[in-house]
């Protein structure tokens, strides 16, 4: 093995695995050399962790003769320029120390202001959750949703943000900065693993243009500018008249004078729109040849550098004599998906709240705008028998969702109103983190949402369809949902939008949507020819003039939104039944008899009247929604379920099973966590949420014996059902085999291997059932033992293995000086764009192969010294990694491929490389990595392109694997979409376990 490979900042943490240590820190050989450790204690630590028995397990002993010898080289250099460099290496070390202290001086300066700022205007408590998530490192602030600000303390005080995820404005103005005028998009504009987008500069470019009077600069990637125009379009112009599909949003037959006009009614409700255009709110500037952009002028000229060898930003500011320096370093991945100690992302303030579902009600997640920091955007779930339609969900209202108790399952459908960022972003989110989505809403406005989203991912729009389940919806039809009917409208706003009212019985709510409910205003249209006779009638007839017992009506801003005089004027019997969204609380005035609905509330419209019968109701809603219970009869539940399940609460850190107990009941989670402790010592447990079963494998295991202890990490609420009970009513044929491959799942030490990956543990059970049984048996490989990855993916089910290349590569270590220089010349010049096809072949690439530490070196080397050695390898080992990819566009055929044709093979752009990725996105095969329990190999090229693949698996200690073919991984992604999404963002994290 070249050790010195080993030797560099990436890989310097390889044979060392988190947990291994007291602090859970991964060290290193370049960490226990800076450590002083000597090296017999060195090769003790390494043997110890990688259960080698070889004398020099991963050639230690020659790591530290080449620092030792770099060291040397280092002190002869000082001491042939004497004192005064010696003198200017402690004066540059002093300065550097001042620097550091003077940060954390600024952060400490920058908080205490903040939260002082926060505390006198009584805001404090509420954005304290927020505070905790921002952290400052010198100039850069990296915001509580993702993204950083870089300020460059220039004369005109130039902010530049990298990354702008949804409601991103809010972060500026809960930290009391201004919203930044320039704003960064990385060449990837999604977050496939959050479902959300980093390129959401909608709201950015609005309060720029409308507030600040300016317009806002985006600097992206070559070949995104197009992308962006064409985002941007669908929000503030909406659709081309050609894409207005009335033939299939209103009934066949419609009088065409119903129809909307659009733009016109647009124009109506804002005059300034007739002259507006993309370009007048929004300038993009793409990097140049060189991977420069230029802002600002004069002193305070700022360039920002994109260093594609290194996957990362840089940014530079300039003094009077024109002395470049550097201020801020940004790695190009800047998305923050966080997970606390449950395994949730991003907590809310929300604790836990079990809700019991109204027979008919609706329960709000978010009731404000997306100018508001201190409130979510407009969004809410409307109840109907235990089933739950939400209305264009805010951005996490996942993680509210869960705070409540609600499952997913438990949420049938999704209405989307219109494709603005603070409406239509959380629906996408939902879409790409959840299974069997239905989208409610028109044609014309599905479309639009199809077309922005295919601009903002790069994915193909065809897949992008088959992700969820489009249920057209004709205005003014009723669409039956479990015993309620919905009634579409289209609202008058400045793109296409509807609102819509919901009847159960004699009960009814109704939702104004984004518009302005100025009876003046179809009057004004209809005069001046904008609109025919029958859409003015139709808009007259608005949501405050009905009789339903709810109204939902936006207050936001006008012209676009609803003027408060206009609500505040509504006589006592409009007001006792309506609530405002879409508006800032301290934005209504107190004294006008108007409320605004609350968030996380939910209004019971109409009731179960039988106490008895609303908790049989409860039990059967809430079961029917897991695959295991959704085909049980009425009468089972009247005979068997109903008298064998008990709703108890238990408190935190009780333990409901331990391992080896004979089980009689299963349990449901209603609310709060619950851990599964097995005896493996690698993985944390399994963690079961609202909506997961806890036993119900036991259904079909004859011995009933637990096989892990169950414990609750909070305080739970639980239904505690009979197994045998359970046993009576599931006789369904795929039920009984789920449960059959689950307890054959939990039995296996696969379990706690997927409890191990970072993407495989958020599966459900179902997603880890059907992934188990595409694995053949599992295969124990003896230390120094190899298996190939040709067509193959491998799962480490337990042990550790190295990730290398087939030893007919050729090694760096056999190669002259002259070869690896030209090397070198010939990988920098492809990667920039030059050269041949950034390709590399069996026999013609170059790569580390491990194993090879005792082999004779060439004595062609002899007058390359160490130090230049290692500089010349590592500038290599860089290089080898970079050919250039259009990722975007290897990644929408692969999904093309995928979703329809699984033997087809993939036609790249012309103007896309083929095969290795990008260093920090995709970890190349050269790149020689460890994997522990519950790492996933794959060489993604091999798997999906089918080239020859130069990638094995050697282990380190007894290890025990469970290989993945080639046909199976397409056969189970290809009918799994959302799952696909997942796996590639995976391969680009840093994090997930995948090995590429």
């Amino acid at each position: 093995m070249d050790i010195q490979k080993l030797g560099t900042e990436r890989n310097a943490q390889l044979l060392t695995m988190s947990g291994r240590f007291p602090s859970g820190k991964m060290i290193g050989l370049h960490e226990m050399y800076k450590d002083g450790w000597t090296e017999e204690e060195i090769q003790n630590e390494l043997r110890k962790q990688s259960g080698h028995r070889r004398s020099d397990p991963i050639g230690a002993a020659d790591y530290l003769r080449n620092k030792k010898e770099e060291t040397k080289e280092e002190n002869l250099l000082l001491a042939r320029k004497g004192k005064s460099e010696s003198n200017l290496v402690a004066k540059k070390r002093e300065n550097e120390a001042a620097e550091r202290s003077r940060q954390e001086e600024h952060e400490k300066i920058w908080k205490d202001k903040t939260i002082g700022r926060l505390k006198s205007g009584g805001l404090h408590e509420a954005y304290a959750d927020q505070l905790s998530d921002v952290e400052v490192k010198g100039n850069m602030t990296f915001l509580p949703r993702g993204g950083i600000l870089v300020k460059t303390n220039t004369p005109d005080d130039i902010d530049i943000q990298f990354g702008i995820p949804p409601e991103t404005i809010k972060d500026s103005m809960i930290l009391g900065v201004s919203v930044p005028k320039y704003f960064v998009v990385s060449h990837e504009m999604f977050d496939r693993v959050g479902g959300t987008s980093m390129a959401e500069f909608e709201f950015p470019a609005y309060f720029n243009f409308f507030v600040l009077k300016r317009k806002v600069t985006i600097i992206c990637r070559e070949g995104l500018s197009e992308s962006i125009k064409a985002i941007f379009k669908e929000t503030l112009i909406g659709p081309d008249k050609e894409d207005y599909m009335f033939d299939k949003d209103f009934p066949p037959g419609t009088d065409p004078k119903l129809f909307p006009n659009f733009w016109g009614e647009g124009l109506c409700l804002d005059p300034a729109r007739k002259n507006l255009k993309g370009e007048d709110l929004l300038e993009i500037r793409e990097f140049d040849a060189a991977g420069q952009a230029t802002v600002g002028t004069g002193d305070s000229e700022v360039k920002i550098r994109f260093l594609a060898n290194k996957q990362e930003y840089r940014v530079y500011k300039f003094d009077k004599k024109g002395k470049r320096e550097q201020i801020a370093t940004v790695a190009e991945d800047i998305r923050r998906y966080k997970e606390d100690k449950l395994g949730n992302v991003k907590r809310s303030k929300l604790e836990y709240q079990p809700l019991t579902t109204p027979e008919f009600g609706v329960t709000v997640l978010g009731a404000s705008h997306g100018f508001d920091p201190a409130g979510s955007t407009t969004g809410f779930v409307i109840w109907v028998n235990g089933k739950g339609m939400v209305v264009d969900p805010p951005p996490g209202s996942s993680d509210v969702l869960k705070k409540l108790s609600i499952p997913d399952r438990a949420i049938h459908g999704i209405i989307l109103t219109h494709c603005h960022a603070d409406h239509d972003a959380g629906t996408f989110q939902r879409i790409l983190t959840l299974k069997n989505v239905k989208l409610y809403t028109t044609t014309t406005i599905f479309n639009s949402f199809i077309r922005k989203y295919s601009a903002v991912t790069g994915l193909d729009r065809q897949f992008l369809c088959g992700l969820f389940t489009f249920m057209p919806c004709l205005i003014g039809v009723p669409v039956p949902f479990h015993g309620a009917h919905f009634k579409l409208f289209y609202s008058i706003h400045t793109i296409p939008c509807i609102g819509f009212e919901c009847s159960y019985g004699e009960t009814s709510m109704i939702y104004s949507a984004d518009t302005n409910s100025d009876p003046s205003l179809p009057t004004k249209m209809f005069e001046e020819g904008v609109i025919k006779e029958g859409r003015r009638d139709a808009l007259l007839n608005n949501a405050l003039k009905g009789k339903h017992t709810l109204i939902f009506h936006e207050a936001g801003v006008p012209p676009i939104h609803t003027p408060m005089e206009l609500l505040a004027n509504q006589p006592d019997s409009v007001k006792e039944r309506l609530y405002l969204v879409h508006v800032s609380e301290n934005k209504v005035p107190s004294d006008v008899g108007l409320r605004v609905a609350t968030e996380w509330s939910t209004m019971v419209l109409q009731q179960y009247l039988d106490l008895e019968m609303k908790e049989r109701m409860n039990i059967k809603h809430t079961l029917s929604a897991t695959e295991l219970f959704q085909h049980v009869e009425d009468e089972e539940y009247e005979k068997f379920i109903f008298n064998s399940t008990e709703k108890i609460m238990v408190p935190r850190d009780t333990v409901l099973f331990d391992r080896g107990e004979v089980m009689e009941h299963m349990y449901y989670v209603l609310a709060g966590s619950v851990l599964a402790i097995t005896d493996s010592k690698v993985s944390q447990g399994h963690r079961f949420h609202a909506g997961h079963l806890i036993g119900q494998e036991f259904i079909v295991d004859e011995g009933n014996v637990a096989g892990y202890k169950a414990k609750s990490e909070t305080a739970v609420i639980l239904y505690k059902i009979k197994i045998e009970a359970a046993k009576c009513v599931v006789h369904k044929r795929e039920a009984l085999n789920l449960l059959k491959n689950l307890a054959d799942l939990m039995k296996s030490r696969t379990w706690d291997a997927f409890a191990c990956n970072l993407l495989f543990r958020e599966f459900t059970i179902r997603e880890k059932v059907d992934l188990f049984n595409i694995f053949s048996e599992e295969i124990t490989i003896e230390p120094e033992g190899r298996i190939d990855c040709q067509q193959r993916g491998c799962l480490v089910v337990d042990g550790i293995v190295h990730v290398l290349m087939d030893s007919t590569v050729d090694s760096l270590d056999e190669m002259t000086n002259e070869e690896i220089r030209e090397e070198a010349y010939t990988d920098t010049k492809e990667s920039s764009g030059g050269g041949k096809e950034g390709v590399r072949k069996k026999g013609e690439a170059t790569g580390v192969v491990p194993g090879q530490t005792g082999r004779e070196r060439s004595n062609k080397r002899e007058n390359l010294s160490p130090a230049d050695r290692s500089r010349k390898l590592i500038e290599l080992e860089r290089n080898v990694r970079l050919s250039k990819v259009d990722l975007p566009g290897f990644m929408s055929g692969t999904i093309e491929l995928l979703a329809q044709r699984s033997e087809a093979s993939i036609n790249l752009n012309s103007e896309s490389k083929k095969t290795t990725f990008r260093g920090n996105h995709m970890r190349s095969a050269y790149v020689d990595e460890v994997g522990e329990t519950g790492t996933m190999i794959l060489d993604i090229n091999s798997l999906i392109l089918r080239d020859p693949s130069l990638m094995q698996v050697e282990a380190i200690s007894n290890t025990r694997v469970r290989m993945l073919d080639r046909k199976a991984a397409i056969n189970f992604m290809k009918h799994s979409p959302g799952i696909l999404v997942k796996l590639l963002d995976s391969f680009m994290s840093t994090d997930s376990k995948i090995v590429c």
